[in-house]
């Protein structure tokens, strides 16, 4: 055994005591650094050296060193984490959408569509009951045109919130692909790092922030390789494979007119640039973003419902009528000499306005349904009032005041009366220019079903029941509903829908803060246990270097104090 190991040893000591401060050191200034990972140094026996003793041969120990620094990480806690993350980004997406939706079809005061639907609902019931009046007639066509200019609005609202999403999706490209080259960079810095066998602790934890950040847009399944690089994986896509990544792109626009339904915004996609497929994530903002996009489509769907249901029953019914003149009725919206036809697609299930106008065919769809829904120019002209049509030449009462209920188009022949002028009844039951019974149907298609008028047997069952006829799975363009039940049933839907989202935002929110707290716990510096290591290994530090010192003298003495050494 060399008169020196023991020196080598409190050496060694010295040196496993230094980089162990450096390390707690490093773990007290880096406490708030987002991502960073607590590190440790693992210490290590060195190889003993072997001398003869009286019962044979002894190891003798020759100190310490440090193996590794390896820092805590706990990986199926990040595997937690990045799934929930993605889920919490969406939720949180979701619900700031719901919140500018509602804005939109704010109800909440006087001005919603609500509103001026129960103002269009009372306007024809007040002309049902005083048709003659001139100021009950030119109410009608006011608040049908603030009906109209309403859903357009709202209607423009939707496409604006439909840009500005897409217009953010845009972005989230942009940034995703930069994270993804940053983590294909942290790959080959790690490997390169770690080449010579040591562990590249802060880099790892740079990689590791950036695989956070990335959860937050999509959903995420990451391995590691043999040589420490990450492998991504979404939806069944390699994103990165060690030092080789796809790169995803924004497709130009197309418009939305071209898949069905003319939305009259423009369509964008996400690619694969390599493989020009379509990539579609499955969670994340990203996901939130495509889905908030066909929230505010279904809206402008329930507003061109309610803008088909207007331009076809709602018109239909009107013509039914007769107007001030005498006159058979035109139709209230569109325009005079176009025909306006529902129709539905079973098999894509799409409700569109077929416009026959003077041979002319052409098919609407969304936003074009409701561009079209407006009040006709007819009304507008002099005397406007006079071709709202009110009055109905079919009797509601017999000569005896008793009702007739027709309950088919033979039986509405059979009771057909002829028009009379004035304001008096004659003893067969028709009625004349004060009468509002069509004024009444009008107004029963806003609180009636559909069911429930041909169940009744009522006199305006005729224009419903050919509807009824034609497409039984689908009765009308608001789905056999009263207009004003299915508008409620749309911002019902949409509050309860907000509300469950606020719902998992905050459930989830929960969710997370444990999964962080279990993540923190391993990873997490914690002020209290690096205070007491720092001060254990600065004893031990002191300790060494006391024991060196006692060697050193001891060897000093051996050498140049005897006196009589080497004679």
């Amino acid at each position: 055994m060399s008169t020196f190991t023991g020196l080598n040893t409190m050496v060694r000591g010295i040196f496993n005591s230094q980089t162990a401060l450096n390390t707690t050191g490093h773990n007290i200034t880096n406490a708030s650094t987002p991502g960073y990972s607590r590190q440790s140094a693992n210490s290590v026996t060195t190889g003993a050296e072997y001398r003869t003793g009286l019962y044979g041969a002894l190891a003798i120990g020759t100190g310490v060193e440090v193996q590794t620094i390896t820092r805590s990480r706990d990986i199926f806690a990040d595997k937690q984490y990045r799934n929930e993350n993605s889920t919490q980004e969406y939720y949180e997406a979701r619900a700031k959408t719901y919140d500018k939706l509602e804005v939109v079809l704010n109800d909440s005061g006087d001005v919603g569509l609500a509103t001026s639907i129960g103002e269009f609902y009372k306007a024809l019931v007040d002309l049902s009951t005083e048709a003659s009046t001139n100021a009950n007639r030119s109410n009608v066509v006011s608040k049908a045109k603030s009906l109209c200019d309403l859903m357009k609005t709202d209607t423009q609202e939707f496409q604006q919130q439909i840009n500005a999403e897409y217009d953010d999706l845009n972005l989230q490209v942009i940034h995703v692909n930069q994270i993804l080259e940053d983590i294909v960079n942290s790959n080959k810095l790690i490997m390169a790092s770690e080449a010579s066998g040591a562990t590249a602790n802060d880099l790892r934890d740079q990689r590791d922030l950036l695989v956070d950040e990335l959860s937050k847009y999509l959903n995420i399944n990451v391995t590691e390789t043999s040589l420490g690089a990450y492998q991504i994986n979404s939806g069944g896509t390699m994103l990165i494979n060690s030092v080789d990544r796809l790169h995803l792109e924004f497709s130009d626009g197309i418009p939305s007119a071209v898949y069905g339904v003319d939305y009259g915004v423009l369509d964008h996609t996400i690619y694969i640039r390599e493989s020009n497929q379509v990539f579609v994530p499955q969670n994340g903002l990203m996901k939130a973003k495509f889905d908030a996009i066909e929230e505010c489509k279904s809206y402008i769907d329930a507003m061109a419902s309610m803008a088909n249901f207007l331009l076809t029953t709602f018109n239909d019914q009107h013509k039914a009528g007769y107007d001030f003149n005498g006159n058979e009725g035109i139709n209230f919206f569109g325009e005079t000499g176009a025909e306006y036809s529902y129709a539905y697609d079973s098999e894509q299930l799409i409700s569109s306005v077929t416009v026959n106008d003077n041979g002319s065919t052409t098919t609407l769809t969304g936003v074009a349904i409701i561009e079209a829904c407006v009040v006709n120019s007819q009304m507008f002209v002099s005397d406007s009032y006079n071709y709202v049509a009110a009055a109905t030449r079919y009797a509601v009462l017999d000569k005896n005041g008793q009702p007739v209920f027709y309950e088919s188009e033979d039986d509405l022949e059979k009771n057909k009366l002829s028009w009379v002028g004035g304001n008096v009844a004659t003893d067969t039951g028709t009625v004349g220019v004060a009468d509002g019974t069509n004024a009444v149907y009008l107004s029963e298609l806003f609180n009636l079903s559909h069911d429930t008028i041909i169940k009744d047997g009522r006199s305006n069952a005729v224009v419903l029941m050919k509807y009824d006829k034609d497409y039984p799975t689908k009765l009308n363009a608001i789905d056999g509903l009263a207009f004003n039940d299915f508008y409620v049933t749309v911002s019902t839907d949409l509050a309860i829908d907000a509300e469950k989202m606020d719902i998992n935002v905050e459930e989830h929110e929960g969710l997370m803060t444990q999964i962080l707290n279990w993540r923190d716990s391993a990873s997490g510096v914690d002020w209290n246990e690096e205070l007491t290591n720092m001060i254990k290994f600065q004893k031990a530090y002191q300790s060494c270097a006391r024991c060196l010192t006692a060697m050193d003298e001891c060897l000093d003495r051996l050498v140049n104090n005897t006196g009589t050494v080497g004679r």
